[in-house]
């Protein structure tokens, strides 16, 4: 057998920080030196070492999270916020459109100015001209930026991104007869931010937009399977991933408001680990079916709380895209000023 000169520790460590409880047969075979002559004590001696370094930095980062602001108690605010302006919803919906208007007309990568703003919104000429109407609080669109607003960094760039993700004017839906249909991306992006939310320790807000493509590809259909929603993700003590779903869904006659979505206290909105995964494991499945039938009208409601009718055999085509932001309790506080002012 060929001696190793020297254990390297920086790949030892970062198996550790991914699988904390695998031992020292499997750091081994991970790192392929099943063919050298190494010393299984020397090995034990600096696993141990490196095990109770992680945990010393795991435990230093939680207490900088709790002294600041912890994921849950984020997510626990923006819920406890949404729900408050919820219960006198004609605030949010007279100054909506407004509020929006403005936010796509900024221009640079500047902090908030609130005040200044303040000033735009209530000088604009849509300033209190929201009604049920023209602002539905059942549009999947209109209830996902309303929550990704609220979650927005105090930047005027990501500000204006959140406003124009969703909106036909500034060209969010350009062009969509001409993309791919994609599977795996719910799947792909909070995977890829729960190692994010292992490190850090805060939580992340998504909006998926699930296009119809059929439905850009036949001007003339008039019915869609296309839906917006957002999920709050929060990583507890544990180390698991939890999340609240928001949404609405429209027209009226067959779906809800994001009022009664957030205030009725039987919505399945909360999404404990285990049926988180079963949420993301239902969309991917449902993206990746070829048409509609009976069955996936069932996966569909249990997804978004609605029972939409499509013809059998409508073609599931979609694209799912997605946006993030990283509230604070201060830049939740800061939003909520500007959505309810006047």
């Amino acid at each position: 057998m060929e001696l190793l000169p020297e254990l390297p520790e920086d790949a030892i460590k970062h198996i550790l920080q991914s699988r904390p409880d695998c031992g020292v047969k499997t750091i081994l075979k991970e790192m392929h030196l099943g063919g050298f002559e190494i010393c299984s004590k020397e090995v034990r001696s600096i696993v141990s070492r490196l095990k109770d370094n992680i945990q010393e930095e795991r435990l230093k980062q939680l207490q900088i999270c709790v002294k600041n602001e912890s994921s849950e108690a984020v997510c626990r605010h923006l819920d406890d916020v949404l729900c408050a302006l919820l219960k006198t919803p004609y605030r949010i919906v007279r100054n909506f459109q407004a509020l929006v208007h403005v936010f796509n007309g900024m221009m640079g990568p500047y902090d908030l100015d609130h005040d200044c703003i303040s000033q735009l919104i209530t000088q604009h000429p849509l300033y209190r001209g929201g009604n049920a109407k023209n602002t539905p609080l059942y549009s999947c669109k209109l209830a996902t930026t309303l929550v990704m607003l609220l979650c927005s960094e105090l930047n005027v760039e990501k500000i204006k991104t959140i406003a124009s993700f969703l909106a036909r004017s500034s060209g969010a839906f350009d062009n969509m007869s001409k993309l791919p249909p994609n599977t795996g991306i719910l799947m792909a992006t909070v995977e890829s931010v729960k190692n994010e939310m292992l490190r850090d320790r805060r939580g992340r807000v998504f909006a998926f937009s699930m296009t119809d493509l059929y439905a850009f590809q036949n001007p003339y259909q008039q019915v869609s399977i296309a839906h917006t929603f957002v999920l709050a993700l929060s990583i507890d003590k544990d180390d698991h991933i939890n999340a609240i779903q928001y949404q609405a869904f429209g027209p009226p006659d067959i779906g809800y408001d994001l009022t009664s979505w957030c205030l009725d206290k039987k919505s399945p909105r909360h999404l404990p680990m285990e049926r988180l995964v079963e949420f993301i494991a239902m969309y991917e499945m449902f993206v990746k079916q070829a048409a509609w039938n009976r069955s996936n009208e069932q996966l569909y409601s249990l997804l978004f709380g609605c029972r939409l009718q499509m013809r059998a055999g409508y073609r599931i085509s979609v694209h799912t895209r997605t946006l993030v932001a990283e509230p604070t309790m201060e830049s939740i506080d800061t939003m909520r000023s500007l959505i309810q002012i006047g």
